[in-house]
């Protein structure tokens, strides 16, 4: 399959170049499927491309135009809020306006095939996101603070200290400073307990439910 084959999906992410790097990393074993382009900085394709990342709550927009221009923009087939915080006032308003939500806990099959699900006119849902909504964030109820239940669900995901301040943009002494923080909320004094905890509080890797429309 060439690259501009019409079956590949043409992605691209508009968002830090580490968030752009690591999501063109986990697409890479599905290239036969999706294919990830860099736009322009600040600027709209100019190439179709079928679906487009954007995190709304990065402001300003990181590397690339911001949501309304993407949404505006003839050369874009799809644009989806691809975030950390589902539950964000910018997401919700995206979501208003008809931007599906894809969580960046998905690992790289599970974003390729939503990927191409939207590019077919399918719906992504989102079936582990329930309880998250219910209580704003895992863990908020046992004192938990966003950003403390952002670093947890990626412990909880098997990534080390050094990848999860990568992912979160902190210091290594941040991310275990929150770590502590956290581990007393939850109750807990080891990493293994902490990964258990998670899972229990609906912190493991998002499972996904794909709907196609009906055959015409």
């Amino acid at each position: 399959m060439t690259p501009d084959s019409p079956q590949l999906v043409r992605v691209a992410v508009v968002d830090h170049e580490v968030v752009r790097l690591g999501v063109e990393a986990m697409l890479r074993p599905h290239a036969d499927r999706v294919r990830t382009v860099r736009l322009a900085r600040g600027r709209p394709p100019n190439r179709h491309v079928d679906v487009v990342l954007v995190d709304p709550v990065l402001e300003p927009p990181a590397a690339g135009p911001d949501l309304e221009a993407l949404c505006a923009s003839p050369r874009v087939g799809s644009v989806v809020a691809y975030t950390w915080s589902p539950d964000d006032a910018k997401v919700a308003d995206a979501r208003r306006r008809g931007v599906p939500t894809l969580p960046k806990s998905l690992d790289g099959e599970q974003l390729a095939e939503a990927l191409c699900r939207v590019r077919d006119g399918g719906v992504v849902d989102d079936v582990a996101g329930g309880d998250h909504r219910r209580d704003d964030w895992p863990g908020r109820s046992v004192g938990l603070t966003p950003r403390e239940s952002e670093v947890i669900t990626l412990v909880t995901n098997g990534l080390s200290n050094g990848e999860i301040a990568a992912r979160t943009f902190l210091s290594i002494n941040s991310v275990k400073s929150y770590i502590r923080s956290a581990y007393r909320a939850m109750g807990v004094s080891t990493r293994s307990q902490a990964v258990l905890w998670g899972i229990d509080n609906g912190m493991a890797p998002t499972r996904m439910r794909i709907v196609l429309p009906p055959a015409s």
